[in-house]
């Protein structure tokens, strides 16, 4: 009788003294001593749960048979699989058998990356078969088709489809430290932090000169390993897949990463070899919470703010339910390039709701319905927009002259003109009713159950409009006035929705300029105007959670944090931000936009567990 192959399970170190050969029989058979196995050696250069969140392991026949199908999902101490790891596939009768091997690296249930290989399982050795997961085979996105895909017979290399068919003669022997390392990783975000794109790649030879040791990276939108500056996927030294040094001293890149590689444009980063930061060779595998090599998180570190979304286009707006940031990249001012995206809070692919818009401004969810403001192209043109789940855009009101603010409350809709008005929505798709119309230049808005707040740039001016059951009650109250541009506004709620105390902050360049202000409103009798913070440099946005306020301050690239009760300076949670504008504070996470510089397409979405 024949016996089937056998596949010895060991995501992770693999110690041959220990047994391995004789782990679990996932597959019954003849009890037939095993002489020979290929363990496919498993590694990634993307992150996880992030990137990938389970692994689809296929042992196929020649003649097409599934001799196995396992499914591993969650990675890291909890879940107890680990990256880089082994996974063991024992010889058969007939040595000759050519099989199959296939690993597919899922994320929600979709395919993102896989390779497979055919060969015969060697039946007087245990060889390794490296089953590399990498970013530049990966499908682009959700939105994009998969330009990796490869025909029958072929896998992806590097962003290139090769034969899949490898003589096992020619694997090399296990070897623990050549798959596991010396017990290091290297930390991808930390080595690659303040790197600059690099200048003078050979587009057509895919090639660049670096005299010096360095590390390479590819940077992208959101795969790899995120952190302050940025997404990276770090190269390995010395290998087809990663970089190799020519005999000219340049360094080779893969031809799928410069143009018109599916993978170009986003760029390349070097970064020195040095203390904490060793040249990344295969053997050296990434830091991570799924990683089999490496120290574990050190608990005492301050925590550091991580990029979801790199590359976007002015991100000027956001919002957050429980489950995704929801962000607005303007684009080109008074242009029609504008976008309305969301990305899982604890990251993953963009996706893209709306694009072409007309210079959106502002963005708001309730219950997973995305809506948000279209300035338009000219006087009159603006609208306010929806994105349902499952659906598609399109424009609930039309001809608004330059919306710009937008709130909700208690399912009504109040957003504010730039040309002068603050509006609430009387039914969606109707018509809207001013709740006040003057000659100013209304900004931010905020609303509550008793109440909607905004901002006046022209006016320098806060005020608040009684609410009840949403409907206007009684004339606006003024909140201050002689205000320093008042720019972005909040509200401070109690446990049935209704407002306790109004915030917002002062941009402008005159007396009170810099300031963090606030004023109570509890029982609905208006408080004293209290000054949280002065002096600070051009502050644009501000959010509130339980227990502090937090703002961003662009003449600094600050994003502050100050305790609603007081009695400590404001302290400075993230430094060195690029232009941060919009904020919002939920649950654990604070989230924030780095505009950028416009044009540029160099803004992020940045997550920070404080």
């Amino acid at each position: 009788m024949r016996a089937p192959i056998r596949i010895p399970q060991a995501l992770g170190p693999l110690s041959l003294a220990a047994g391995a050969l004789g782990a679990a029989q996932l597959l019954a058979g003849c009890s037939q001593p095993i002489t020979g196995e290929i363990l496919l050696a498993i590694d990634t250069d993307l992150a996880m749960p992030k990137d990938l969140d389970a692994l689809h392991i296929d042992v196929v026949s020649a003649a097409g048979v599934a001799r196995a199908s396992i499914e591993i999902k969650g990675f890291g101490e909890e879940a107890g699989a680990r990256l880089p790891g082994t996974f063991g596939v024992a010889v058969s009768e007939d040595p000759s058998e050519l099989v199959t091997l296939r690993v597919i690296g899922r994320r929600g249930g979709e395919a993102r990356v896989e390779h497979a290989i055919t060969t015969t399982i060697p039946e007087d050795r245990v060889a390794v078969l490296r089953m590399p997961l990498h970013f530049l085979c990966r499908t682009i996105d959700a939105e994009e088709p998969d330009e990796v895909s490869c025909p029958v017979g072929q896998t992806c290399f590097a962003g290139t489809c090769r034969s899949n068919r490898i003589d096992s003669s020619g694997l090399p022997d296990y070897d623990e430290a050549a798959i596991f390392g010396d017990g290091r990783c290297f930390d991808v975000a930390r080595c690659f932090e303040g790197s600059a794109p690099l200048e003078g790649i050979d587009p057509d030879a895919c090639t660049f000169t670096a005299n010096d040791d360095v590390n390479v990276a590819l940077t992208s939108e959101s795969d790899g390993l995120c952190g302050t500056s940025g997404c990276f996927v770090a190269l390995d030294a010395g290998s087809e897949l990663g970089w190799t040094r020519l005999a000219d001293g340049t360094i080779q890149l893969p031809a799928s990463a410069c143009p018109p590689g599916p993978r170009a444009g986003l760029g390349v980063r070097t970064a020195p070899v040095g203390d904490g930061c060793p040249l990344k060779t295969v053997a050296l595998p990434t830091c991570g919470p799924w990683s089999s090599a490496g120290p574990e998180p050190d608990p005492s570190r301050p925590p550091e703010p991580v990029v979801l979304a790199a590359w976007q286009d002015s991100p000027v707006a956001l919002a957050l339910d429980d489950t995704q940031v929801y962000w607005i990249n303007q684009g080109t001012s008074g242009g029609v390039d504008g976008a309305v995206r969301s990305i899982a809070r604890a990251g993953g692919a963009p996706i893209t709701l709306a694009d072409k818009q007309a210079t959106p401004r502002s963005i708001v969810v309730d219950q997973g319905r995305a809506l948000w403001t279209n300035r338009g192209e000219t006087d009159n043109d603006g609208s306010l927009m929806a994105f349902s789940p499952g659906g598609s855009a399109g424009s609930l009101l039309t001809g608004l002259d330059q919306p710009e603010g937008l709130a909700l409350a208690g399912g009504l809709v109040f957003w504010t003109q730039y040309s002068g008005g603050v509006f609430r929505a009387t039914s969606l798709g109707a018509n809207s009713a001013p709740l006040e119309a003057d000659s100013g230049a209304p900004y931010g808005i905020a609303a509550a159950a008793d109440r909607v707040c905004w901002t006046d740039h022209r006016a320098g001016s806060v005020t608040c409009q009684p609410l009840v059951s949403g409907v206007p009650a009684g004339d606006p109250l003024p909140i201050s006035g002689e205000e320093a541009t008042p720019h972005a506004i909040a509200l401070d709620v109690d446990a049935e929705g209704k407002a306790t105390a109004v915030y917002w902050v002062n941009l402008g360049a005159m007396e009170r300029a810099g300031e963090v202000v606030r004023v109570s409103l509890v029982g609905g009798v208006i408080g004293e105007r209290e000054v949280l913070a002065s002096g600070q440099p051009h502050p644009i946005a501000i959010a509130l959670d339980e227990a502090s306020v937090f703002w961003t301050n662009r003449g600094d690239g600050t994003v502050m944090k100050l305790l609603k009760t007081g009695g400590k300076a404001p302290e400075a949670i993230a430094t060195q931000q690029h232009n941060p504008g919009a904020i919002v504070a939920a649950g654990d996470a604070i989230v924030w936009v780095n505009e950028g510089k416009p044009g540029a397409r160099n803004g992020a979405v940045v997550r920070l567990y404080p």
